[in-house]
């Protein structure tokens, strides 16, 4: 298990997206990662992004290259519940 710094981008549904310093290691959850940077995960109103373009759900797991943050193969994402 190596421990990587990442930066995850956050990006709320209203307002700017937040770039913040997620320290995780390979293998743990994006919720994981997310409750380690203080975010909630709980949360419906955002969505992470590790790699432009690619959201990451609170169910995937991570997978961490030397330049970069994957969401790994075995993904056991939960689809977000539909609506408020």
């Amino acid at each position: 298990m190596s421990k990587k710094e990442i930066t995850v981008r956050i990006v709320p549904l209203s307002g700017s997206p937040v770039d913040k310093k997620v320290a995780f290691k390979t293998g743990m959850t994006v919720a994981q990662a997310l409750e380690s940077a203080g975010v909630s995960p709980e949360r419906k109103d955002i969505s992470v992004q590790a790699e432009p373009g690619q959201e990451l759900k609170p169910g995937d797991t991570v997978v961490a290259t030397d330049r970069k943050v994957t969401a790994g193969s075995q993904v056991t994402a939960r689809e977000r519940p539909q609506g408020s």
